[in-house]
């Protein structure tokens, strides 16, 4: 066992009340602070009395606030925006807010935005493309699909394929004469 673990901050009452009542920290930072489990914080709190904060600080007040702005699991970029038509949990993905900037409007419900180099991190105004609905980006999806997805979206973020605006499909990059 570590140092921290033979000290047992927990049971200090008055640490304990300091750090959660009046400094507000969540039981999951004490419980890394003091080298211990939630539970065993949260045992600790409930032993000595201490009134149960019911309700943590959210958003911009909260110890786990990362400036609004986070990735799911499929690559999109989210952006807190609290206001916004499209929200969702609070929070809209940020090629939409990239495009409605550009245009100076919202998003209609059926307008989609396209990655063209089919990287969804990748928001640069010159990487997206708007569709005016749902059935025109799966066209787009599916041109790539007809070349092989995989091999195509390889082949996108080299820059041997690009998207053609025009014919709103992917095309290969013509090598040139040297």
């Amino acid at each position: 066992m570590g140092l921290m673990n033979k000290k047992k901050l927990w049971r200090n009452k008055k640490l304990l009340n300091q750090k959660y009542r009046i400094e507000k920290i969540p039981t999951c930072k004490i419980a890394e602070e003091f080298n211990c489990s939630r539970s065993t914080v949260r045992n600790w709190i409930h032993k000595f009395g201490i009134p149960i904060v019911k309700k943590q600080p959210k958003g911009k007040d909260s110890p786990f606030w990362k400036g609004g702005k986070w990735i799911s699991s499929d690559g999109r970029v989210w952006i807190r925006c609290d206001n916004h038509p499209r929200t969702k949990n609070g929070y809209v993905v940020e090629h939409t807010l990239i495009i409605e900037k550009h245009l100076g409007r919202y998003l209609t419900p059926e307008e989609r935005v396209h990655h063209k180099n089919c990287i969804k991190i990748d928001n640069r105004l010159e990487n997206l493309f708007l569709c005016k609905n749902m059935s025109e980006h799966a066209i787009i999806h599916n041109s790539l699909i007809k070349i092989g997805y995989n091999w195509a979206i390889k082949m996108t973020q080299q820059g041997k394929i690009i998207f053609d605006e025009e014919t709103k499909t992917y095309k290969e990059v013509m090598a040139g004469n040297d």
